[in-house]
């Protein structure tokens, strides 16, 4: 079966599962039955896309790591954990735009080709901190969703809409909760990440003048100072939402921010 058919059957399973758990939390539906169907169309979504990615990522010519590959591999991480973590906890609400953005990737990656950059002959020191920075990256994903759907949660309660949508969520303490231990998830791969990298350098003091390296330092400066803020003085609300986008625009700059530019831009 040729990698065109299976991503479009990819997609289209997407696409009907992101419809349908819309539709039921729309409408204020809690049914496990309904939601267990979405979810094993979506880890069948999740095998197709995992094997078009294992295809063209990876080959006899190394690893490639285009802006492209690299938001497909990231969007199918993030959409695999989030759909694992629905079988444990409450988090069915972020998996409809998941599956509508990890669809489009897939369709993006196909169709859009820019040239491949891959990484042959790499180190293991190098493809730890690679992994490492893929999955904090996912993880932080995943926390930048979960403080958008906080915030829209505490704005719709406040004005006493309680109907549809805002019903299939869980309360706003559990919600904030989850948040954070996202959140120090995230900043412990996000530090051993960077400590990886720098490791493996073999020009540390130059690696850290690279704009790359300052903007992931400064998304784990900004984490901890929330980090430390939640733990010593209660934030929560609005300043965690802030400081978590804040964070996870300075780690989304680090890296999409200038392949976008140098692969799509000015080539």
């Amino acid at each position: 079966m040729s990698l065109t058919i299976i991503s479009t059957c990819a997609v289209t399973l997407y696409i009907a599962c992101s419809l349908y758990l819309g539709g039921q939390a729309w409408h204020g539906v809690k049914s496990p039955k309904l939601g267990l169907t979405a979810i094993i169309c979506g880890f069948i979504a999740l095998t197709g896309h995992g094997y078009v990615l294992l295809h063209t990522v990876y080959g006899s010519w190394g690893i490639d790591f285009s802006v492209l590959k690299v938001a497909s591999l990231t969007f199918w991480f993030l959409t695999l954990s989030t759909l694992i973590s629905s079988l444990r906890i409450p988090v069915t609400n972020i998996l409809v735009p998941l599956y509508l953005i990890a669809g489009f990737t897939l369709v993006a990656a196909q169709l859009l080709h820019t040239e491949p950059q891959p990484i042959p002959n790499i180190t293991f020191g190098i493809s730890l901190h690679i992994l490492l920075s893929i999955l904090a990256y996912c993880v932080f994903t995943i926390a930048a969703m979960q403080a958008v759907t906080i915030g829209i949660q505490d704005k719709l309660l406040k004005n006493h809409k309680t109907l549809g949508l805002i019903n299939t969520l869980p309360p706003l303490q559990t919600m904030e909760t989850l948040l954070f231990d996202v959140l120090w998830a995230g900043q412990l791969l996000l530090t051993l990440a960077l400590a990886a990298g720098l490791y493996s350098s073999q020009n540390a003091a130059e690696v850290l003048t690279t704009h790359k390296v300052v903007f992931a330092i400064i998304a784990w400066l900004v984490f901890s100072i929330l980090l430390w803020g939640r733990h010593r003085l209660g934030w929560r609300g609005k300043v965690a939402i802030r400081w978590t986008l804040v964070g996870f625009l300075s780690l989304m700059l680090s890296y999409f921010g200038s392949k976008f530019v140098i692969e799509v831009i000015l080539s």
